[in-house]
């Protein structure tokens, strides 16, 4: 299983991050079940929205954004373009997984391996094309194909995939913080309950924001470290809508 590499910038990651977040505290808040199974539902949330981005530059097909409803539609739009739909699965993953009751026969499917910055985009294959019971699972909660990465179709070549951030992404980008951060600073819809957000300086003398759980767990932080303290800070006010306590 071989697939065409990306390499997300840090603005990308930055991208799928306040989507991946955005998502999965909405879904907190509306109690509405996991789509993810297994492992970090914040986690699962953060990297499919990167992996969305990832096959958007892959596949030259435009993002449609964090898409967050407060009662999801019957038809959503798809993760990107007009028909394409993103199927995130963690480095070892060898399926794409299929709804059977939820996804779509008339649009097309991508599975993307890895975790961000860092990803495969693997191949792709029409929804009708899924429904074949040898690749069928039923789970407690629904029915899924599991297909095959090796029957997927791969996708085009580009020869490189880590270019500079275009102006019209860069654009994007701070569209999508604002449009993110507005109804956050408007509603003031905070971290989960027994969640803290708390901003530290690492041993090299940068400053680092992470999220610490009830049960004084890390369960994400910035990844990088700032040289200015008010940078990290309004970065993590734009995340989470919430100021960081000082460590």
């Amino acid at each position: 299983m071989k697939g065409v590499p990306v390499k997300l910038t840090s603005e990308h990651e930055l991208m799928g991050a306040a989507a991946g977040w955005q998502r999965q505290a909405n879904a907190v808040k509306k109690g509405f079940p996991p789509r993810h199974r297994g492992g970090s539902l914040w986690g699962g949330h953060v990297e499919s929205a990167c992996a969305e981005i990832a096959a958007g530059l892959v596949m030259g097909l435009p993002w449609n954004g964090p898409q967050v409803w407060d009662t999801p539609p019957d038809d959503p739009p798809p993760d990107l373009g007009e028909r394409t739909e993103v199927r995130w699965v963690a480095p070892g993953g060898s399926v794409l997984r299929f709804d059977a009751e939820k996804d779509k026969d008339d649009r097309y499917y991508v599975l993307v391996v890895g975790y961000a910055p860092r990803y495969e985009v693997i191949g792709f294959v029409l929804g009708a094309s899924c429904r074949q019971e040898r690749w069928a699972n039923v789970y407690p909660e629904r029915k899924v194909y599991e297909v095959p990465a090796d029957v997927l179709t791969p996708v085009g070549r580009r020869e490189r995939f880590d270019d500079p951030i275009s102006d019209a992404d860069r654009k994007l980008i701070v569209e999508l913080i604002r449009d993110f951060d507005k109804p956050r600073r408007e509603k003031r819809m905070p971290l989960p309950l027994g969640y803290e957000l708390v901003m530290y300086r690492d041993q090299a003398g940068e400053w680092r924001w992470k999220v610490v759980a009830a049960n004084s767990r890390n369960v994400a932080n910035s990844g990088e470290g700032y040289a200015n303290k008010s940078d990290c800070e309004d970065i993590a006010f734009l995340l989470f809508a919430v100021h960081p306590r000082e460590e």
